[in-house]
């Protein structure tokens, strides 16, 4: 009598079937449902009218500034540490210029604008979950289970809120997600080991910790040589990859040498001793060094790392793949088999190496940035995520029509809230650059020059690029702090919130001096009109 078959068994015993009659329908299912997602979110993002966090406001700016043939500029200061302090500023100081670059696909279509730079994240967002078709691919020839990977990828909620605002998290999804399916245990050719360094470059030119990716490609490597694939795995052929890794860096090392005479950001190795991303807006103090991160006391330090570990790992799980993280427990149901028998773990050692680098660089070697930051490097895994969690419903279920209707319904359920979420993000998102509009009518009525005049803001990268003033950040380490600043820049203006000021009205005017001080009604704003301004 026959061992009983597991859900995944019996889907790889269909292949024959699976290529004569699934392709066509799942592959039809799967660009249906692609073309309904992206008419959604190209709809949200056509009425958009907001740029959204500062990273994707500084994307964007500096997309526009290439596209307008001004090189690598942008009117803001974003911080106070790691940068010259002088506007307009060299954007490659501090952010990295994969994002704006890639906008600039759309200079043949009337340049890079808001909108136009959503639908190239919403597209982004489509390669991005391709990885989990590949992924899938690699294991079964079921077309079902990799067309459903490939769907679930697309609805999950990151793919919602990044394709209302061009942020990087899925552009870097696409580079990391496509390097972990391409460079697997299995030899797959030289091709797919070559267009993973490639994704490597890509990566680089996105954020700056393409670098983690050298332990998902060692832990590969070696599964390699111990399965005894008899290609790929010579010693050589090893050095020649690792040397490409490296390689594949050296392109921005050019670029950014070319731009700023340095190989180099300036604050890629201090960002190792913040210990709160307020310090990146204190005005006047030395930037973090050893010497500060020990004066936050070794208690302190030890906090920082119990509290940002857990919270990194609850958002990732909860909040960027959500309720559906529940059926992963179906990976550990046997069904009669052996569970290597049925699941290929060694090809998932990459990905699950490379989140587990993730979660002990973000969460205990720099917490400080490690709360958002690792979220945006996690869109890499969600593609493999996906994967998982459609195997772990078939092999959860009792039948394939089964399985396939609670994929189904998962889908869809995806799809109902990431519509209404992005419904949501987009009414926030518009209500803040109204408000930011608002505040610049204000101005212009009393002066101010978009373009020339500079302003003082707590939200100086948004404030920029919705209004097309100058802008710098209110320095958040007292009013002090805010006075110097003051006098260094000179700005006409100083917008205040009301809601979390420095000090009192009265504090404030006795220590900055205003010229005048006003509220502009229906928002929080103060606006200090300094006696002593540029011209």
């Amino acid at each position: 009598m026959s061992d009983p078959i597991s859900r995944v068994g019996k889907l790889q015993t269909l292949r024959p079937a699976s290529r004569e009659t699934g392709w066509s329908r799942e592959a039809t299912v799967a660009v249906v449902v692609t073309l309904l997602v992206l008419l959604v979110r190209f709809w949200y993002g056509w009425h958009v009218s907001f740029c959204g966090t500062p990273d994707s406001c500084a994307y964007l700016a500096l997309g526009e500034s290439l596209s307008h043939h001004h090189g690598f500029l942008q009117n803001f200061l974003y911080q106070y540490q790691f940068v010259s302090l002088h506007v307009p500023t060299n954007g490659m100081e501090y952010w990295r210029p994969g994002v704006s670059l890639l906008l600039l696909l759309t200079q043949p279509f009337g340049g890079v604008t808001l909108h136009s730079s959503l639908i190239v994240t919403a597209l982004a967002g489509v390669v991005t979950a391709l990885a989990a078709w590949r992924i899938a691919s690699n294991f079964t020839d079921n077309r079902g289970v990799a067309c459903a990977s490939f769907l679930l990828c697309l609805v999950l909620p990151p793919f919602w809120s990044g394709s209302i605002s061009p942020d990087s998290s899925l552009y870097y999804g696409a580079f990391a997600a496509w390097f972990l399916a391409l460079f697997s245990v299995r030899f797959r050719g030289y091709r797919s080991d070559i267009a993973a360094l490639f994704c490597i470059a890509g990566l680089n030119f996105i954020r700056n910790d393409a670098i983690l990716l050298l332990v998902p490609m060692a832990v590969v490597l070696w599964l390699r040589r111990r399965s005894g694939e008899p290609r790929g795995t010579s010693m050589p052929y090893v050095v020649l990859l690792v040397a490409g890794f490296f390689a594949a860096t050296l392109p921005l090392d050019i670029l950014n040498y070319a731009v700023t005479g340095k190989l180099f950001p300036g604050g890629a190795s201090q960002v190792l001793y913040l210990t709160n991303l307020s310090e990146l807006t204190s005005y006047g103090n030395p930037a973090p060094d050893i010497h500060s991160m020990l004066a936050f006391g070794i208690s302190g330090l030890v906090k920082l790392r119990v509290v940002t570990l857990p919270l990194i790992l609850y958002r990732a799980l909860f909040l960027y793949i959500g309720f559906a993280i529940v059926f992963l427990a179906g990976l550990a149901l046997r069904r009669g088999t052996r569970t290597t028998e049925e699941l290929p773990l060694p090809e998932f050692a990459g990905g699950l190496s490379f989140a587990l680098t993730l979660l002990g660089v973000y969460g205990l070697v720099l917490p400080a940035i490690g709360g958002f930051s690792a979220l945006r490097s996690f869109t890499g895994l969600l593609p493999l995520a996906a994967v998982l969690i459609v195997v772990g419903i078939y092999r959860a279920t009792d039948s394939s029509t089964m399985a396939r209707g609670l994929v189904s319904a998962v889908i869809l359920f995806y799809l109902t809230t990431g519509t209404m979420e992005d419904r949501r993000e987009q009414g926030g998102l518009n209500q803040t650059g109204d408000q930011d509009r608002l505040v610049a009518t204000y101005l212009s009525a009393h002066g101010g020059i978009a373009g020339r005049s500079l302003i003082m803001t707590n939200d100086a990268a948004q404030f920029s690029q919705t209004t097309g003033y100058a802008a710098v950040p209110v320095p958040n380490n007292g009013l002090l702090a805010i006075q110097k600043a003051i006098q260094d820049f000179r700005p006409p203006y100083v917008l205040l919130n009301t809601e979390g000021m420095p000090g009192s009205e009265t504090v404030v005017q006795s220590i900055l001096q205003p010229a005048g001080m006003a509220r502009i009604p229906g928002t929080t704003v103060l606006v200090l009109t300094m006696a002593s301004s540029r011209p």
